[in-house]
């Protein structure tokens, strides 16, 4: 079976500019632990990395840094996963087994954004 059959098309997204404040109130309102965040390319949505509630509790509450002056890119992790929207699930979770994640942005021809894969 695909991948595309089974993961979730409803991803919430952000964008790399964006402040941190506004991305956790995003987070909190979209009742999600992590943003695929993504930039705009050829017409389409590519995602570029992936910021946890985790990037900000550890990246920046744990630091004491303020994060009124902090953007998504300067905590977001930019070592991203993805799988393609035929790949096998099995391949799939072999593959975030290997890196060690438990999310994974899918993607389709043209690297847009088709959903996300979570364990």
């Amino acid at each position: 079976m695909a991948v595309n059959a089974v993961c979730n098309h409803n991803v919430a997204t952000v964008e790399v500019d964006e402040e941190i404040v506004s991305a956790a109130i995003k987070m909190r309102e979209s009742h999600v632990g992590d943003l695929i965040v993504v930039e705009h390319r050829g017409g389409h949505l590519v995602p570029v990395g992936i910021l946890t509630d985790r990037d900000i509790v550890v990246g920046i509450v744990a630091k004491q840094a303020d994060p009124s002056t902090l953007t998504v890119g300067d905590v977001m992790s930019d070592a991203l996963l993805t799988v393609h929207q035929d790949n096998g699930i099995e391949f799939a979770l072999r593959e975030m087994r290997r890196v060690g994640v438990r999310r994974a942005p899918v993607i389709g021809n043209d690297r847009e954004l088709i959903g996300v894969l979570s364990i």
